[in-house]
């Protein structure tokens, strides 16, 4: 089945194929993870949502295997035309919108997905024939900032055939309409790992909320939340709640969520409003929930009141901790990733120390009861198994060298990576196995929330040396 390479622009799909999975085994069998969910999406979903199809794919035995995919369901539609489709011989790749569409359409699209399967206009994608699924999510993870629905679905390893010689499909993607300077320069386009990157294949799916916080402000005791919310969408189905700090009884929590006044729909939106004084509180710790999902976990703070002196010297020069969010959350940059963990943990009350040494870690720690840690960073997945191997022998090294001079050895040993989880799952059990931390974008946000208290340290990497060992017990 051939698709034509069209000019760059928007695929338009008028109607979506029907689903077939009865007799499915993949699809018949159920599992928790997967439930959850559908479960979730049932409650978020609502008619006008707009469904973005990424993959890349290869034929297999006359049939259209998967390499890596991506359904991302959106609220609103993008602000730009995305869509093209790529075929070269045994070579398939592209991104596809469908439009506008409805609820059911919508379920239908995920129930797919969560059977391995993707249908565009005229051809379908699969990541097995009747081979074993696998499921993870990071919805059913620690608590973290702001959670959309998430599933991926792992697949059996593609039978290894031959590729199209990639010399030659490099030559015709710079051909293409749009170009692309070969399949490297594709793959971070569609933001997919790749046929190079050695793992299994997969399908990513990404669910994200109907009602959006926009604006959050605490200053002088006086709470104010802006949200926007999708206009089809039933805003009673919205929790929200609020836990303040210090004054932290029971009476100080509350449910809110009927105290928010809802505008009427403009242009797709309806615009809400919550606006609370609050006594002897500095911070405000704002849960966002809809159905059986929590969309947001966000503490908003009166930048001039908090009991961590170090965060109240850095905001002063740095305010709202902007230049430190942007080191450890956004930038590509090693060196300021590193600068912003090492910035992150002085707050957090930690003794932190960047190394000049080429051949050290990049940070040593010390925390308050004299624990020593020693940290490697990496803001990329291709270098995680690099930089643990690093960690583990530089920690032996280290223990024998104060073992030798008459001190205690005992070295605790972190791996940070700035990727989601769902980025490193297929290597997220490497560090337990080797009684090492791992802490992913998902605990660096967490953290970053934590800042405004006075948290101690030792507890800190404790409780995330407990989590290690349970994770390395479950594997």
């Amino acid at each position: 089945m051939r698709i034509e390479t069209p000019a760059c622009g928007k695929t338009q799909i008028d109607r979506m194929p029907p689903i077939h999975d009865a007799g499915d085994p993949s699809f018949s069998a159920e599992d928790p993870t997967r439930r959850a969910f559908l479960e979730a999406a049932g409650s978020w979903l609502c008619d006008a949502y707009v469904c973005n199809v990424r993959f890349i794919a290869r034929l297999v035995k006359g049939r259209w295997r998967i390499w890596d995919a991506a359904v991302d369901i959106y609220p609103y539609p993008p602000r730009y035309e995305t869509g093209f489709l790529f075929q070269h011989a045994d070579f398939l790749a592209g991104q596809v919108q469908f439009d506008r569409t409805n609820k059911i359409e919508l379920l239908e699209i995920l129930k797919q997905a969560a059977a391995g399967k993707i249908e565009l206009p005229d051809t379908s994608l699969s990541l097995h024939d009747t081979g074993q699924l696998g499921f993870y999510s990071k919805m059913l993870g620690p608590d973290h900032g702001f959670s959309e629905l998430h599933l991926q679905i792992n697949g059996p390893q593609i039978e290894q055939i031959p590729l199209t010689p990639i010399g030659a499909l490099d030559t015709k993607l710079r051909q293409s309409n749009p170009p692309f300077d070969g399949i490297s320069d594709l793959a971070t386009y569609l933001r997919l790992p790749g046929p190079t990157s050695g793992q299994n294949p997969m399908i990513s799916v990404h669910v994200y909320p109907p009602v959006s916080l926009v604006r959050a402000q605490l200053n002088n005791e006086r709470l104010e939340l802006d949200f926007h919310a999708h206009a089809y969408f039933d805003i009673k189905n919205m929790g929200l709640a609020i836990r303040p700090y210090p004054n932290d009884s029971v009476h100080s929590r509350a449910q809110i969520a009927s105290q928010v006044e809802w505008g009427d729909a403009n242009n797709g939106v309806r615009e809400g409003r919550v606006r609370l004084d609050l006594s002897e509180v500095e911070s405000v710790l704002v849960m966002q929930t809809i159905g059986p999902a929590t969309v947001l976990r966000q503490w908003i703070s009166d930048p001039k009141r908090s009991h961590n002196r170090r965060l109240l010297a850095v905001q002063h020069f740095d305010q709202d901790l902007k230049m430190i969010e942007e080191a450890v959350l956004r930038t590509r940059e090693s060196a300021i990733f590193e600068n912003g963990i090492s910035a992150l943990l002085f707050l957090l009350g930690f003794t932190a120390s960047v190394q000049i040494e080429k051949d050290a870690p990049d940070l040593i720690v010390t925390t308050p009861r004299d624990r020593l840690v020693i940290i490697e960073c990496t803001t990329k997945v291709a270098d995680f198994e690099t930089k643990l191997g690093k960690l583990v022998d530089r920690r032996g090294a280290l223990k024998k060298s104060l073992q030798s001079s008459g001190h205690h050895n005992e070295v605790a040993a972190v791996l940070i990576c700035r990727q989601p989880l769902d980025q490193i799952v297929a290597n997220r059990d490497r560090p337990a196995m080797h009684k090492v931390v791992l802490w992913a974008q998902e605990d660096l946000v967490r953290l970053l929330n934590d800042v405004r208290f006075q948290r101690d340290p030792d507890d800190i990497l404790s409780n995330a040396e407990t989590f290690m060992r349970g994770y390395n017990d479950a594997v």
